[in-house]
């Protein structure tokens, strides 16, 4: 089994509240929802030879936003 590491994230309740009802639809804790976001991003930008994190510090955080967004919408 992999290594994890554990870390505490503060977030806006509105994107809280659609993580807790996408897990819900996908028969998922909160936590393996969260890691299903991040591992189908991670297969989006190593397909499209993206760089990690761009060229800003916020740069992987808006790309992850934008899919967010597009997910809830």
């Amino acid at each position: 089994m992999a290594k994890t590491r554990t870390f505490t994230m503060r977030i806006p309740e509105k994107i809280r509240d659609y993580l807790h009802q996408r897990a819900i639809q996908n028969g998922r804790s909160m936590n393996g929802e969260v890691l299903r976001i991040l591992r189908d991003l991670e297969e989006i930008e190593m397909a499209s030879g993206a760089k990690l994190g761009g060229s800003s510090p916020d740069a992987g955080t808006t790309k992850c936003g934008r899919i967010l967004s597009s997910a809830s919408g």
